[in-house]
């Protein structure tokens, strides 16, 4: 039964509009793709899934060196040669890139350039194009060439060719935005024989002044990295605390993956000291966070001329910080 409903579900992916994220979300961890684009080439590895956060693995390296490399164990050897190697997570409910970390540089990476091409990709409607439509329409391997089979791009796994490779083929239309890409016309092309697989092999703007495309050297499943998780950055305090409208404004820096937190005020006057649980109200502008507390709740809770000290920890994970000044209340 089980195989059925997997076999239905990418039959009607054939007929009905889909996105990236739904295939990724169905894919095989482990899957990778290695492509070329401006003389750079990039292995774009699928690391691993947890709950609703996809985290993707890439490692460039420049074309004149990648020649006759086995993936699977460049990667595992330490990918030797590359130019950048980072990490990167993508939640796929609240539709943004988490997180993004460069092993190479042993930093963290700003995620909107990221978000700008990434969120938009997978959120694509992905419509099924026909073989008849891609004979009219699509590509060919040598303009005037008359032929009974659409054109499809070559195809390598782990290293060997596929000989004769078929393709289920879509086209999605690019949001309008600020990028090269706004409003024009994408063609992906996927492994019909691999449902699984969820990289395209290629990917190219169908129109327009734009020239942009994507093109597979290779692929494959099952490879492992030496690159356990994504390093995590804490919550800190960004600004003093400020007091509006009743309310105690407290504002922190904290990736979106921080959601369930918690707030505690020390008072270091009393002794033995006393920790307080504080209700609060939380407003998130990315990753700008403020913490709302009712001025009322304090007067019930704090003393008069007592020094307090601000903590905040974390559900999700042993995450704990302090405020770097104090309060007097």
């Amino acid at each position: 039964m089980k195989i059925w409903i997997i076999c239905f579900i990418f039959v009607t992916q054939s007929l009905f509009a889909f996105t990236l994220q739904e295939k990724f979300e169905q894919a095989e961890t482990g899957s990778y793709i290695v492509t070329e684009q401006n003389e750079l080439v990039s292995l774009l590895h699928l690391h691993s899934q947890k709950d609703h956060c996809l985290l993707f693995e890439e490692i460039s390296i420049p074309l004149h060196q990648a020649k006759k490399i086995n993936w699977t164990e460049w990667v595992r050897s330490g990918a030797p040669g590359h130019t950048s190697w980072i990490l990167y997570e993508v939640d796929t409910e609240k539709k943004c890139v988490t997180e993004c970390y460069s092993l190479t540089r042993k930093a963290w990476i700003p995620t909107d350039e990221m978000n700008a091409f990434l969120i938009p990709l997978i959120s694509l409607d992905l419509n099924f194009l026909s073989e008849e439509n891609r004979l009219q329409k699509g590509a060919t391997a040598r303009p005037g060439n008359i032929t009974s089979r659409p054109w499809g791009p070559p195809q390598v796994r782990a290293g060997k060719k596929v000989k004769n490779p078929e393709y289920d083929v879509y086209t999605a239309k690019w949001p309008h935005d600020s990028t090269d890409l706004s409003d024009k016309q994408i063609v992906l092309y996927f492994d019909k024989s691999e449902q699984t697989f969820p990289f395209p092999y290629w990917l190219q703007a169908r129109d327009g002044a734009v020239k942009f495309k994507i093109r597979a050297l290779d692929s494959g499943t099952g490879l492992t990295s030496p690159s356990t998780d994504i390093p995590r950055r804490k919550i800190s305090f960004s600004s003093a605390i400020h007091r509006e409208n009743g309310k105690l404004y407290l504002t922190l820096n904290a990736p979106t993956y921080y959601d369930s937190l918690s707030l505690y005020a020390i008072d270091l006057t009393k002794e033995p000291k006393a920790t307080h649980v504080l209700p609060f109200e939380e407003k998130r502008k990315k990753e700008r966070l403020t913490l709302l507390v009712d001025e009322e709740k304090l007067n019930q809770l704090f003393v008069k001329g007592h020094e307090y000290l601000w903590i905040v920890t974390s559900e999700d994970s042993e995450m704990k910080i302090e405020s770097p000044h104090t309060y007097i209340h």
